[in-house]
Formats: C-alpha cells, sequence, structure tokens
C-alpha cells in the first residue's frame, strides 16, 4: 500500500493576484510545516518580477560562470552566488563538472508577441502528427 499524500494550496497574497501554488506532503507534519513556510506567499511575478517575461519585457540574458567550491564544480549568476552543478532549461542541459573553471554559459530568451491584428490561431505541426492525407 502507497503513502497518503497531502496537499496543500495557496493564493498569492498580492492584492488582486490570482496565482496559486501547490505543495505535495508525505506526513501530517510536513503538511503543517509547510502551511507554516508559507503564511503568507507570493507568487513569481510579485517576488522576482524582473524574471518574468512580459510584452513591456520580451528579452532576458543571463551569464553563468564555473566556478570552483570544495573541489567541485559549480555554476554561479553575475553576483557569485553559487547554483547548482548543474543546469538545465528547454532545449539545454549542463554540467558544470564537464567544462573548465571560468567557462561561461550564456542564456538568452526573446519573446516574439503574436500580432494584435493577426491573432487568428496557427496550427503547430506537431497538433496534425499522425494524421492521415484528407481525413482531420
Amino acid at each position: 500500500m502507497g503513502k497518503r499524500e497531502y496537499y496543500h494550496y495557496v493564493k498569492c497574497s498580492h492584492d488582486e493576484c490570482k496565482e496559486t501554488g501547490f505543495y505535495t506532503a508525505t506526513s501530517r507534519r510536513e503538511l503543517s510545516e509547510i502551511a507554516n513556510r508559507n503564511r503568507v506567499w507570493k507568487c513569481v511575478r510579485h517576488t522576482a518580477p524582473n524574471e518574468v517575461l512580459s510584452e513591456e519585457s520580451p528579452n532576458k540574458r543571463i551569464v553563468l560562470t564555473v566556478i570552483e567550491s570544495n573541489e567541485h564544480n559549480y555554476w554561479a549568476n553575475e553576483d557569485g552566488k553559487l547554483g547548482s552543478g548543474f543546469v538545465y532549461g528547454s532545449g539545454y542541459k549542463a554540467y558544470a563538472s564537464d567544462f573548465h573553471v571560468g567557462t561561461k554559459l550564456v542564456i538568452t530568451v526573446e519573446l516574439i508577441p503574436a500580432q494584435k491584428n493577426n491573432m487568428e490561431a496557427v496550427e503547430h505541426p506537431a497538433t496534425n502528427a499522425g494524421s492521415q492525407p484528407g481525413k482531420k
């Protein structure tokens, strides 16, 4: 028999925000700890607004550098704050241990908003995967 899971939902405490968070716990004690930690919870829009893409801020660029600490390589941000030894995103994965100290990883994203006068749905090629000619 599997362990029971307990769920905890939180709502962003910023006025008029409708974002929610979802946590799982494996015991009532852990659930209580999660609830106490998140009494005043804010979503990413309100804790790190400079990291959220928008039409007003469509480009983001971060630079991570391999730094050695305690005989292991880690990725560090531009402020020198150590992160993980492994970073990933849509389309890439990078282990810091695979590179020499000083190697830089530049991650750039660009949001290309749809034209407001051309808001027709564009069909993605993957949506028709497996369809046969002449059939919908």
